[in-house]
């Protein structure tokens, strides 16, 4: 099934997973939408995402990913490993500790 949550340009939203950014449109979307520019992620985007920026993204454990063998660990785990997630610049006030 295609949906953003499985996309290469889909940026998941680090507080609410059920949105994120589409880097391909530049629009916030819901993550069971999907569009003609759709491309599933796969471990080669992943580990090559890895091997240039350092790092990648687990949105289940909500923690950044930042060698192979981690990458694979939570794969193999079958959780949802994104290039990056979409940064939010207000997301410190919705955290417990902002209260």
């Amino acid at each position: 099934m295609k949906r953003c949550y499985d996309c290469i340009f889909f940026y998941v939203h680090p507080v609410y997973s059920n949105i994120g950014l589409c880097k391909l449109h530049n629009k916030i979307v819901d993550k069971d939408f999907y569009c003609d520019g759709f491309k599933k992620v796969n471990f080669e985007d992943l580990f090559n995402a890895l091997k240039e920026m350092g790092w990648v993204y687990c949105s289940n454990c909500k923690k950044p990913l930042f060698d192979e063998e981690e990458l694979k660990k939570h794969l193999s785990m079958n959780h949802h490993v994104t290039v990056r997630f979409l940064k939010d610049k207000v997301a410190k006030e919705e955290s417990p500790g902002a209260f």
